[in-house]
């Protein structure tokens, strides 16, 4: 085990990353203290070293360290690594070195190279798009030029479900993205989080794969059926809901409001709207205890009304 002397996040450049998917850039500010360096300048001269190392092997074991590409800008009287070029490393570029706008521009046919899909587009235009600052007062309230977030500067993840399903918003007090059926394409506050052209009534074709394979009303893109699951394998109080009076209820039939089960918005409220549920068996040999330890209870939990 080796302890480095770290530098603190005021003596190098770099981001931090929220729980908000957020990168915000910072800046060094004071050069480290005695021989105290960024992980960067570690990780970056350590390799330089090794590559020298074998500098003129034609042995075939040491051309995959001789071919590493370790041409990093180096900075200030220590030899601090450029954090911005290796931002732009990760963000990628096309077959002509221009930087990528967003991981809808990747390709699998080697014309395009990113070190990281979910950072494509962090370094746009050739600008370092986490560093942006613009004021509360000169952007609306999703703040899109403040910071930039993965993927694709995204401020929420699924916003496709903030639109009913035929692309209208649900409300338009608190609307993010919208069906704009002049220009066909989604748009609004946030940036959709959905493919841009898809309409709201399109439905994939027998066999379709992929994307190419969630409808127009399939908000969750990253699940395999574009729906939202909820991992309650022992069921949930009062579920499914009551219709709204008037509307179609999947349970009781066209029209019906259905009964008032325990837990509706129509019942007495309980204190609590935890759920308790088991693993599902598939996940116990990964997340459960070890043989004959017994599975922790999944739990989702919402303020007491």
């Amino acid at each position: 085990m080796f302890f480095l002397p770290a530098a603190a996040h005021t003596e190098k450049s770099g981001s931090f990353t929220n729980t908000n998917r957020m990168l915000q850039w910072h800046h060094q500010a004071v050069e480290p203290a005695g021989d105290a360096r960024s992980e960067l300048w570690f990780m970056y001269h350590l390799g330089r070293i090794i590559r020298e190392k074998p500098a003129g092997s034609t042995d075939p074991m040491d051309a995959p360290i001789l071919e590493l590409t370790w041409d990093y800008p180096i900075e200030g009287a220590q030899g601090e690594p450029v954090a911005e070029a290796v931002l732009a490393e990760i963000n990628g570029w096309d077959a002509e070195g221009r930087p990528l706008s967003s991981p809808d521009e990747l390709k699998g046919d080697g014309s395009t190279a990113c070190g990281c899909w979910i950072y494509c587009g962090v370094y746009a235009d050739g600008v370092n798009q986490a560093a942006r600052r613009k004021p509360a007062e000169e952007q609306n309230w999703i703040a899109a030029e403040w910071a930039w977030s993965w993927p694709g500067n995204r401020r929420l993840l699924y916003n496709r479900a903030s639109a009913r399903p035929d692309g209208r918003p649900w409300s338009e007090r608190k609307k993010l993205v919208w069906w704009d059926a002049d220009a066909g394409r989604w748009t609004g506050y946030d940036v959709p989080d959905f493919e841009a052209a898809k309409p709201p009534d399109y439905r994939p074709p027998e066999g379709a794969t992929g994307p190419a394979g969630l409808s127009g009303i399939d908000p969750f893109v990253m699940q395999a059926d574009g729906k939202g699951w909820l991992f309650a394998p022992a069921g949930t109080p009062g579920w499914p809901p009551p219709a709204t009076p008037g509307t179609p209820s999947s349970r009781n039939g066209p029209g019906s409001a259905g009964p008032k089960p325990e837990g509706s918005p129509h019942a007495p409220r309980q204190r609590s709207s935890a759920v308790f549920g088991h693993r599902p068996g598939h996940l116990r040999g990964r997340l459960a205890g070890g043989p004959g330890e017994p599975a922790r209870p999944l739990m989702l939990s919402a303020p007491a009304g």
